[in-house]
């Protein structure tokens, strides 16, 4: 799979009519590859436990959770416009607890983490090699964490190899991007499941699945290598090189 691929029309009308438990069984089978390698973002989107039921179902339960991320987007730009704050409590020299700038500090503090390994994920991937995907990457990541593993250090709440499951999730969603055409509006069903405005909230709500199948307490300062796992298995998703 490459992230130049995409959903065409007819991989979306197969999917479409066959429904979850097909896309399930394709990449069970391994038989998410080549040009169905598109396939793969619909199909984690299933075996995550994103989606279920119909096509209009997937899309309801996936603009949620591109609501969910664009809420927490909007959220740090207004902790970020510091402007907007009380100057006596928002300066630099003030002492309070609750002065924005503690709070704008630690994400700067987080972003750089975060930043140290991004620059250095998938060099040898053209799309994921990119300043724009990088920033992309930064942002699941650093969203993820502040919302599902906050901490005071930011090397606590971001751990190195985050970065690579967050990476190749990206590039799925990538891959899967519907494949536009000029005549198509935008409550076109291809456009509505896998638009490529939707890509990055996509990914960040796939990762955060991910991760909550289990993953993320491998990333904990505290995990132990031989601790039992809670959770079952996450299924397969899909077949052959991911990237």
């Amino acid at each position: 799979m490459t992230a130049t691929s995409k959903l065409t029309p007819d991989l979306l009308s197969e999917a479409s009519s066959k429904g979850c438990s097909w896309l399930a069984e394709e990449a069970s089978k391994g038989r998410l590859i080549g040009e169905s390698a598109a396939l793969r973002r619909l199909a984690w989107a299933h075996l995550l436990g994103v989606t279920s039921g119909t096509p209009e179902d997937w899309v309801k339960a996936l603009d949620e959770g591109r609501a969910h991320y664009n809420g927490l987007l909007e959220a740090h730009q207004r902790e970020s416009n510091v402007k907007t704050f009380d100057p006596k409590i928002c300066n630099p020299l003030a002492k309070s607890v609750d002065n924005p700038f503690n709070k704008v500090h630690a994400n700067d503090e987080l972003l750089r983490e975060i930043w140290k390994d991004v620059e250095r994920t998938f060099t040898e991937v053209d799309y994921l090699s990119s300043t724009e995907t990088r920033k992309t990457l930064q942002r699941i990541l650093f969203h993820w964490c502040r919302s599902a593993n906050p901490a005071k250090a930011a090397s606590d709440s971001y751990r190195q190899g985050m970065n690579e499951l967050a990476a190749v999730v990206l590039a799925v969603c990538k891959a899967g991007e519907w494949s536009e055409a000029s005549w198509e509006t935008a409550e076109a069903l291809g456009q509505r499941l896998c638009g490529r405005q939707y890509t990055e909230a996509d990914a960040f709500v796939l990762f955060s699945k991910l991760m909550s199948l289990g993953l993320r307490p491998m990333f904990l300062p505290t995990y132990s290598a031989s601790s039992p796992s809670k959770t079952g298995s996450m299924g397969p998703l899909g077949g052959g090189s991911i990237l």
